[in-house]
């Protein structure tokens, strides 16, 4: 597996406290620690992977595949403190790790406080039928994580692009207004959201005032 990650070339890698995720030209994930401390919040999205359960045969931070259901390529990594979210080519959003401030954007579960393999994130199920929603970029950094989408209405093909965000927002690091100590369930920043691209019109046909 190592191997096979030499002979592709990387294209963007993303570390945490103590994990690193690494992306691959092919659309390839890989995890792997980063630090004295073995990862154990399931942020290298290995299911059943612990310092116990590691493999013997090479180094304990060698990289290891992280795959999506369906084996999807991914298009872009991003990490936090001690969790990771991944986008897919068809803008889907995955994530895994630590959720014990909601970053995943799952609620949290007092007795599932972390996850150890990819979870497809459905940001379509905020938005009503009429409207289709494709994530398009991802950020993480400590406890959150945020999520740029488009949002195109079926009739008119209007789209408006939207930011939502999840995880710990006690210090307003949510930006919705709010200082929310867990938040699973994305929340909409309403500041950076609803906005519409003007087309360019050019100067033969704007209106002079002057």
């Amino acid at each position: 597996m190592v191997l096979k990650l030499i002979l592709r070339r990387i294209s963007d890698i993303s570390a945490g406290r103590d994990h690193l995720l690494i992306l691959t030209s092919a659309g390839h994930v890989y995890a792997a620690a980063a630090s004295h401390n073995y990862p154990d919040k399931g942020q290298l999205g290995v299911p059943g992977l612990t310092w116990a359960t590691r493999p013997k045969d090479r180094p304990y931070d060698s990289p290891l595949r992280v795959v999506t259901a369906g084996y999807l390529k991914i298009n872009q990594i991003a990490t936090g403190n001690y969790h990771s979210v991944l986008l897919d080519y068809n803008g889907g959003v995955w994530t895994f790790g630590d959720n014990s401030y909601g970053q995943l954007g799952f609620d949290y579960l007092p007795d599932q406080p972390t996850r150890d393999s990819p979870a497809e994130l459905l940001l379509q199920s905020f938005y009503p039928s009429p409207i289709t929603a494709t994530c398009y970029q991802i950020a993480a950094g400590g406890m959150n994580s945020f999520y740029m989408v488009d949002a195109a209405q079926q009739q008119d093909q209007k789209v408006t692009a939207d930011v939502w965000a999840s995880g710990k927002g006690l210090w307003g690091e949510l930006g919705n207004g709010k200082w929310t100590h867990v938040q699973g369930k994305p929340t909409k920043i309403k500041a950076l959201s609803g906005l519409v691209e003007c087309k360019h019109m050019p100067p033969s046909e704007m209106v002079n005032t002057v």
